[in-house]
């Protein structure tokens, strides 16, 4: 947010060293293999492949230690997967989403309180709040899965998708096709094509336009994608951001903070979107980030 009442900024500051301490306790990655933004901090793998994270974070919940190949980090939480497809996860523990190490996983992706897989024979398991559904998974064969606010969403061997959880906006009511990719944000859901176009549902779509939770009532329009075609998607808060063929980042939604104000930059090979910021690897495998940086959470170090 751009505004904060005095109450907020004496408590931002009072959480000021524990951010820096963090930042200061952690390693400095000159290149990078992944980066995942969440509410108020960022993570990413470094070419060590360890964890580093920067930005509103618990020092005493740090990420498991060790090498992974992924990572993904939903409001609170992240979860990593190392080459052997052991699953580790950190962060509050509330629901279970963190605790247990699962094995047997190809990919995982954490939401708001809840995580989803594809495990090694292409089923997906979830696990942590449910009480909208968000956990129960559909039976069959996928290759890709997202895990959102309180919803998911997953592509199986055909193409198909499939979504089940919270609905109150209609981001689990996916438009018919043939998908490749697929990435849930906090109450909208968009998704690459077979033919690389990008699709969205859910709010901000249709005349369900204003964003849950915004107090200025804005219509954030991040389910109004632009025309092209996309290699990579990521929908965060209330906002989108994706990678264009031969153009590079483009972001669309709400943008008060400036996590809609993608720069220019055609060989940006991946993007992220989080609440209120994002970011993105380039071609030199440095992480660029823009948007809310009140906490840190836009300055990689």
């Amino acid at each position: 947010m751009l505004l904060h009442s005095a109450a907020e900024v004496m408590m931002r500051l009072g959480r000021f060293s524990l951010v820096m301490l963090a930042l200061l306790t952690s390693g400095c990655a000159s290149e990078w293999l992944q980066v995942e933004a969440g509410s108020n901090w960022t993570c990413g793998i470094g070419s060590d492949g360890e964890i580093q994270c920067w930005g509103d974070i618990d020092p005493t919940l740090p990420p498991p230690p060790g090498t992974f190949t992924s990572l993904s980090i939903g409001t609170e939480h992240g979860c990593a997967i190392n080459s052997a497809g052991t699953v580790g996860c950190w962060g509050p523990t509330s629901y279970g989403k963190v605790g247990d190490i699962r094995t047997g996983f190809l990919l995982v992706s954490a939401g708001g309180e809840h995580n989803c897989g594809i495990t090694s024979d292409y089923t997906v398991e979830c696990w942590g709040r449910d009480e909208d559904g968000e956990s129960t998974a559909p039976e069959g064969s996928f290759t890709q899965v997202s895990a959102g606010g309180s919803h998911s969403c997953a592509i199986d061997n055909d193409g198909a998708m499939h979504c089940w959880g919270n609905n109150d906006h209609g981001q689990t009511e996916p438009p018919p096709g043939t998908w490749t990719h697929v990435s849930c944000g906090s109450h909208h859901s968009c998704a690459i094509r077979t033919n690389s176009s990008v699709d969205c549902w859910g709010a901000g779509s249709d005349d369900s336009g204003t964003c849950e939770g915004d107090e200025a009532g804005v219509d954030c329009d991040q389910s109004d994608p632009p025309g092209g075609f996309f290699s990579s998607i990521s929908a965060g808060g209330f906002h989108t951001c994706g990678v264009e063929q031969g153009v590079g980042p483009r972001c669309w939604g709400r943008g008060d903070d400036g996590q809609t104000n993608a720069p220019v930059d055609p060989d940006l090979t991946s993007i992220t979107a989080g609440d209120d910021h994002s970011c993105g690897i380039d071609e030199n495998s440095a992480v660029v980030c823009w948007g809310s940086n009140w906490l840190g959470e836009s300055t990689p170090p």
